[in-house]
């Protein structure tokens, strides 16, 4: 029944305006005037952001190196954010006024996803992790994990070796103090993973942004090892590992089985696939270098799981790697 009236009521306004030209007029200048207000609130909403992030910007300018460089990189990217939502509320306000006041189909409202921050495709996505990698030796996705004082402290007294609780705890304070054996060659690239893991550069260049990512496409990009595949396949045979994928079959019918990390002693546990794709056979390697503690499961909390994930495309006839 009050749908039925509103409808009625909207007739009898339609009726009515189409009438009287007077009252058409008087409800236009009302809806001007409402707009008006808007746009002004919007422009002043403008003003006090950019006198804002001004501010926090001369503020960054004093904090020097990498760490100021960084900041000053994340104001400006928030700067562009807040601003971007201001512009779009102004666009659907003049959006409205056209329909309301002007021609309506000249302007439609704009859908608020068009005017979002531009998502980068998969390869876009792995030429710029490459230049970042390159540049500063850890990405913006796996640096926005580190947390000052606290991640700092964790990087220099914590050993990534087991889960020896107490011992972690014992030797916390005199790597605080003297440092960790970094030294040997096998420490060096657990190190690495520890690192990035708790967002900050890698030392020892153990990995590089992989061209290539897991089917699950949730997955932003990948690390590699490098020269993972050398160094495993100049003590074991290719045609082993694909003849023992070839007859392991998972439940959902997936040619895989799990190995240990004897090569670089990074991923732990890390398995093995076989796949094939457009461009052929290959065999792959996959870990997801998290720890295995509560506080830090899954999604972790002082730092940020990272995939480890790269191919190796193969001739099926010959057994041949395809470099």
């Amino acid at each position: 029944m009050m749908e039925k009236m509103g409808e009625v009521n909207n007739n009898e306004e339609k009726i009515q305006s189409e009438e009287n030209p007077s009252l058409e007029k008087e409800q236009k200048d009302d809806s001007r005037e409402v707009v008006g207000d808007a746009l002004s609130s919007m422009e002043k909403e403008y003003q006090d952001i950019s006198k804002t992030f001004d501010t926090l910007e001369v503020n960054a300018e004093n904090i020097k190196g990498e760490e100021g460089k960084e900041l000053r990189e994340e104001i400006d990217r928030l700067k562009k954010e807040a601003i971007g939502t201001v512009e779009w509320w102004t666009g659907q306000i003049l959006a409205f006024t056209n329909v309301v006041v002007g021609e309506p189909s000249m302007f439609p409202p704009l859908p608020k996803q068009e005017i979002l921050p531009y998502k980068e495709t998969f390869d876009e996505m792995i030429t710029r992790a490459k230049q970042e990698f390159a540049e500063k030796g850890v990405t913006s996705e796996q640096r926005e994990t580190y947390k000052p004082i606290v991640n700092d402290l964790l990087a220099r007294g914590v050993e990534p070796w087991g889960y020896n609780v107490n011992q972690i705890a014992m030797d916390f304070f005199p790597h605080l103090l003297l440092g960790k054996n970094d030294l040997v060659p096998i420490y060096r690239k657990r190190e690495d993973a520890w690192r990035m893991y708790l967002g900050f550069p890698q030392k020892a260049e153990t990995f590089e942004i992989s061209d290539y990512r897991p089917n699950d496409t949730s997955v932003e990009y990948c690390y590699k090892l490098k020269n993972f595949f050398n160094d495993f396949f100049s003590k074991k045979s290719f045609k082993g590992v694909v003849s023992r994928l070839s007859d392991t079959k998972t439940e959902n019918g997936e040619s895989s089985f799990v190995d240990q990390d004897s090569t670089h002693f990074v991923m732990g546990g890390y398995s093995w696939h076989l796949g094939q794709d457009e461009k052929g056979s290959y065999v792959a390697y996959h870990d997801v270098w998290d720890l295995n503690v509560p506080i830090e499961k899954e999604k972790g909390f002082f730092g940020k799981p990272f995939t480890i994930y790269d191919r190796l495309y193969y001739d099926p006839e010959t057994f041949e790697p395809i470099l």
